[in-house]
């Protein structure tokens, strides 16, 4: 890297090819391409992207935009260049100065742009912004973040950083978020730089939220600017949209899973997460709202596998906030009492000791809490559903009929036949159980137990099972989407345990 804290990769590149979608518009005074859903989306929340060195001249940025808007979010690019973008690519133009147009683009050039921009968002009804910030558009993103005016920030290969001063200072001052997007080869945010970043915010040290992703065989500009031809390049640049959008997931390895699939953390990223924190009977919540009219008497209780909420997954993967987009209030509690796994590949992480300290002992109490203060805020019908790890208390409040409805997906803890033969005697909430096809946890021949107790009408308040082929255990949280089945599989998931909640709750 240079002095002026920019690579030669920042100026070079392959154009991608498409047909922008977007518009030009003035916001705030400024010229900005705007990205707008084709359907309904959240008005009160857009992307801002901060671009690297070609602006919005260079196509690949435009495309990037459509992307996002074609997730669900009104995405925009102002001129932070103020019309002097570079053309495409100048590294190897012998005219160029890079020196005087470094000089040209420093903070005083760019930070008026920002700030109205963002003044005028505000102004019109905006009230979450999240920044993604490619290459040269990483210290706009961090200025935002300083001042708490965004609210997620994502960098992909971020250049012109001062580290550790600047992470250290976002850790101090911003609330916001922090995902990063790094790769192998990278003079302008080096592996060291890398480490540093989760040195400074890792292991849960700050506590917004903080997640890395690392792309192998990838290279500086890899997110904007990669040659797709490339295999390890492209899957590096889709997955980096799919991470900003807040569904990205690492590929499961290749053979039958073991037993602690249910523990392996799938990453990804910030920026879809439209619920808040909240503190219910003094228990952290994640809870997500309806944008339109719901039933206030109604909620549906979110049981987490054992990631617990900072698991994005949980917040923004069809998930909560799917729950709350189909009409009912979810409320996910902190049952795991702010520890969940953070990495289960960690050499100092001890299972056995992570799941002595997290026997019903621990979360009872919680989800007792929590269902309470629910019931005295008018809540009469709690759909509980439980992932994995949360099937214990779905089954824990549906014996005690503090539930009205139960789903559990790929659940674990469950003793056989002894549980399901007390859920039948006890519970008056119909089951659904979502079901797979690879599953040391509760397999085939635990499910077709299920199916002998609960089935054929045996079990009056209602009883359905769904069975996922080609699935394995955690498919319906943590499974790897780029998998046909996989992705069948966790959408179908959802899908019938929403129509199980509009049945019964």
């Amino acid at each position: 890297m240079s002095a002026d804290g920019l690579c030669d990769a920042c100026f070079s590149g392959v154009r991608h090819e498409g047909e922008p979608e977007g518009v030009m518009e003035k916001i705030g005074g400024i010229d900005c391409y705007v990205a707008t859903p084709k359907g309904d989306y959240p008005k009160d929340k857009v992307i801002l992207f901060l671009t690297d060195v070609f602006g919005i001249p260079l196509i690949n940025n435009r495309l990037l935009a459509d992307d996002f808007a074609r997730n669900g979010i009104k995405t925009i690019i102002p001129d932070i260049l103020n019309g002097d973008a570079r053309s495409e690519f100048t590294i190897s133009d012998p005219t160029f100065d890079r020196k005087t147009w470094v000089a040209a683009h420093g903070p005083e050039s760019w930070m008026p742009v920002v700030d109205k921009v963002v003044v005028a968002l505000t102004e019109s009804g905006v009230t979450r912004i999240g920044t993604t910030g490619y290459c040269f558009g990483a210290p706009p993103a961090l200025y935002l973040a300083f001042k708490n005016e965004s609210h997620v920030t994502v960098l992909a290969h971020p250049s012109r950083l001062q580290v550790p001063e600047d992470l250290e200072k976002y850790r101090d001052l911003s609330k916001a978020p922090l995902l990063i997007n790094s790769c192998e080869v990278d003079p302008a945010f080096p592996q060291e730089a890398q480490a540093i970043s989760d040195e400074i915010f890792g292991g849960g040290k700050f506590a917004p939220g903080y997640e890395r992703t690392y792309w192998d065989g990838c290279t500086h500009g890899f997110a904007v600017r990669g040659d797709l031809s490339n295999p390890k390049i492209k899957a590096g640049k889709e997955d980096c949209v799919d991470c900003v959008r807040g569904v990205r997931h690492e590929g499961i390895p290749e053979g039958q899973p073991s037993r602690l699939y249910c523990l392996i953390r799938r990453k990804n990223g910030l920026i879809y997460a439209s619920g808040r924190m909240e503190e219910i009977a003094g228990i952290q919540c994640y809870v997500a709202i309806p944008s339109g009219e719901y039933d206030h008497g109604k909620a549906v209780l979110f049981l987490t596998d054992a990631f617990g909420l900072p698991l994005i997954n949980n917040q923004a993967s069809l998930l909560v906030d799917d729950f709350a987009r189909n009409g009912f209030k979810t409320i996910m509690p902190d049952y795991l009492n702010g520890d969940p796994i953070i990495d289960f590949d960690d050499p100092n992480f001890v299972l056995a000791d992570w799941s002595a300290r997290h026997g019903p002992d621990t979360w009872r109490g919680v989800v007792d809490k929590v269902v309470a203060a629910l019931k005295e805020s008018g809540v009469t019908s709690i759909g509980c559903t439980g992932y994995c790890f949360g099937a214990q208390p779905a089954i824990y409040l549906a014996l005690k009929n503090d539930s009205t409805v139960t789903v559990l997906s790929h659940p674990t803890r469950v003793a056989c036949p002894d549980d399901l033969l007390d859920y039948k005697e006890r519970s008056k909430a119909p089951l659904l159980i979502n079901g797979c096809e690879f599953d040391h946890q509760f397999g085939p021949e635990k499910q077709a137990l299920a199916d002998e107790i609960l089935g054929g009408g045996q079990f009056a308040p209602g009883y359905e099972k769904t069975y996922w082929e080609g699935c394995t255990h955690g498919f319906a949280v943590r499974g790897d989407l780029s998998n046909p089945k996989v992705k069948t599989g966790k959408e179908g998931a959802f899908t019938a345990t929403v129509e199980f909640f509009k049945k019964y709750l």
